[in-house]
């Protein structure tokens, strides 16, 4: 008796053995070894009953094409389903077998074909941003040229309204504000009108020039008209004045012979 209950217990236990064995092996994971195709293997597997029409699902990175060492999941099949596989020909097997492998091929393909439209796309995009990139740099060196347009018109008019008050400056200065004729004699003891002019700076001018010391010619003024009267008589009888007397009288302006009209 004892026998007995010891020998049912053993089989008990060897019995869920074989169920965990049969649970835990549901999953196999096949390494591909030198001579496998993949025909040949899903051909196997389907006629073991393996859902081949799954097996890109359990391998998403499946191909067409296999290599040695490569492994490969598939799950194993009910015993039902096995019974059904065996009533199956040979055709029909292959048929299966070509038809999932035309479908890996198709899915295979499709991240290709979703990987050249990503590119593509990321291509437009980086021409688009390399475009406004383009358009925001000529934007910035168009307003850069308009700025310096802008600065050199404003320094222009600046340089203009500079002259032209230095113009009306010299006007002011160079208006007469009285004019008036000396008569002067000159080393021939011929007499002669030289005009003097007293302008907007309370001088007289004279159209004589002397020689400073440092021998800069400088227009010949005095304050006193009694003074500048004195230095053009003097002037009329220096050697030195000679050249300027004579171009004076060529131009006929400020220096005349008494006997001419002066207005």
């Amino acid at each position: 008796m004892k026998k007995l209950v010891s020998g049912l217990t053993s089989l008990f236990v060897f019995t869920l053995v074989l169920a965990s064995l049969a649970i835990a092996g549901d999953k196999v994971v096949y390494t591909v070894k030198n001579g496998d195709t993949l025909g040949e293997l899903m051909y196997v597997w389907r006629v073991q009953g393996v859902e081949i029409e799954k097996l890109y699902g359990w391998n998403p990175g499946l191909g067409t094409q296999i290599k040695v060492g490569q492994e490969i999941v598939y799950y194993l099949p009910d015993r039902p389903d096995q019974q059904d596989v065996k009533k199956m020909s040979e055709q029909e097997v292959k048929k299966i077998v070509a038809e999932t492998i035309a479908r890996i091929a198709t899915v295979k393909a499709e991240p290709a074909v979703a990987k050249t439209s990503v590119s593509t796309t990321a291509m437009i995009v980086g021409f688009i941003v390399m475009a406004l990139i383009l358009s925001a740099f000529i934007l910035s060196l168009k307003r850069r040229r308009r700025r310096s347009e802008i600065l050199i018109a404003e320094m222009a008019e600046a340089e203009k309204a500079r002259a032209i008050a230095e113009a009306e400056a010299k006007v002011r200065a160079e208006t007469a504000l009285e004019i008036k004729w000396v008569e002067a004699a000159d080393m021939g003891e011929i007499i002669y009108l030289v005009r003097v002019i007293k302008k907007s700076d309370g001088r007289w001018h004279a159209p004589f020039t002397f020689r400073a010391h440092d021998g800069v010619s400088l227009p010949l003024s005095r304050v006193d008209f009694n003074k500048i009267t004195k230095e053009v008589r003097k002037c009329m009888k220096n050697p030195l004045c000679a050249e300027q007397f004579k171009r004076l009288l060529d131009a006929g302006q400020d220096v005349r012979r008494k006997c001419a009209d002066v207005s």
